[in-house]
């Protein structure tokens, strides 16, 4: 019997080491999920394409694939940096033209986010993670009548274990 998360995932490691599929059950908030963070990080990017802290902080992700030596690679070569800072900004114009759920299809294609995610231990869950909370922002913006900076809020507001009221999402 597997009573801690770290034993849960020591196993699923070593299923995984003998390439038996296996997924942790869990009764956990999605919105706790380092997915939820990493969207997070990765839409206030998308919001504010040309500020290079919050480039760095989305391009740091598990989402975006990028290492430390890649991002500081990133910095110092004018072009790279300057093909990235485009590539947020036509996420950013996407998502005001043709909307969330677009801008996220287009995302997710574009960055191979989910063969990136996959190759992770825990990769399926990951990317189940990932998919679910997609359609709780895209769901929640269309019924709000929000753009990227107020689902960017909501979710921000919604990750603070903190606050009263705070909606539940579950894994």
């Amino acid at each position: 019997l597997v009573r801690t998360n770290m034993e849960a995932r020591l196993m699923q490691e070593a299923l995984s080491a003998l390439r038996i599929p296996s997924v942790l059950y869990s009764t956990g908030n999605l919105l706790d999920a380092r997915e939820a963070m990493e969207m997070e990080r990765i839409l206030a990017s998308i919001l504010e394409p040309n500020d290079l802290w919050l480039l760095r902080s989305a391009l740091s992700t598990d989402m975006m694939g990028l290492t430390g030596e890649d991002i500081a690679r990133t910095m110092e070569d004018e072009g790279a940096l300057e093909s990235w800072v485009s590539r947020f900004n036509g996420y950013h114009l996407l998502e005001r033209e043709e909307g969330l759920a677009r801008m996220f299809r287009s995302l997710i294609h574009e960055e191979k986010m989910l063969s990136r995610l996959i190759s992770l231990p825990d990769g399926e869950r990951r990317i189940t993670n990932l998919l679910h909370l997609v359609e709780i922002l895209h769901d929640r913006a269309v019924k709000k009548g929000m753009g990227l900076a107020q689902t960017l809020k909501w979710l921000a507001e919604q990750r603070n274990r903190n606050l009263p009221g705070r909606e539940e999402f579950p894994l």
